[in-house]
């Protein structure tokens, strides 16, 4: 859309991002099939891992993890692009309120963990646009070179204002793209994956005392993270 709101360029894919049809003027739009740059030469989108062929249906090397990312280290969201999504060619993290889930990039559940969000009283997902809520549905990702552990200043928190954010904890930045980035426009001090000895956060995801091992799954992973938020 240009400034004025009108339209100037639209696509139609087919399920694995063939271009199907694309109206408009516009030629030089960077950003196109699943939000990823497309190499207009080759065809291939840029899955910032490797690189994805929409022809094929599945990536054009394999997973850096190998044989770990599931039997076929070349596939792409299961073969299933309707109900999986794999922006980065790696894993992806899944939350519904109760539980979150990470998944490798086969769409194979590598871990679950029992998890919460929103302050006590106020964890039903109609509580989402409250400041005490839990955190919006929406799109977000993190790195995992910003995981922080707890130090002295943290735990100092905890023993003077029951502020508790366990062993680690990791930012999640909302995708732009979507409305949980507009609520975080107005929501002071971001949101993040944590534990905690006390069950209940606003706005944050608290996987317990499970922290640990979230972030002995993720510590070394490369490139974001999607975190995807539905209830």
């Amino acid at each position: 859309m240009n400034a004025n709101g009108s339209v100037v360029k639209s696509y139609q894919y087919d399920a694995y991002g063939n271009v199907l049809s694309a109206p408009g003027a516009l030629n030089q739009n960077r950003l196109t099939y699943t939000a990823r740059e497309r190499h207009v030469a080759s065809g291939l989108y840029y899955y910032r891992a490797r690189f994805y062929d929409p022809i094929l249906g599945r990536f054009v090397t394999q997973d850096p993890i190998g044989h770990v990312g599931g039997m076929n280290p070349y596939g792409y969201v299961k073969n299933d692009s309707l109900n999986w999504i794999d922006p980065l060619g790696l894993h992806t993290v899944h939350y519904d309120g109760y539980v979150l889930t990470v998944l490798d990039d086969q769409g194979e559940v590598v871990d679950t963990y029992r998890a919460s969000s929103g302050a006590i009283g106020h964890m039903n997902p109609k509580y989402q646009n409250c400041p005490n809520g839990p955190i919006p549905a929406g799109t977000y990702s993190f790195d995992s070179v910003n995981f922080s552990e707890a130090g002295l200043g943290r735990k100092l928190l905890w023993i003077l204002f029951g502020q508790d954010w366990g062993n680690y904890r990791v930012p999640i930045a909302p995708d732009p793209a979507t409305e949980a980035y507009i609520k975080s426009l107005n929501r002071t001090g971001g949101y993040f994956i944590h534990g905690g000895k006390v069950e209940g956060t606003s706005g944050c995801i608290d996987l317990g005392d499970r922290d640990v091992d979230f972030y002995n799954e993720l510590k070394d992973h490369e490139g974001r993270v999607p975190v995807i938020v539905k209830y």
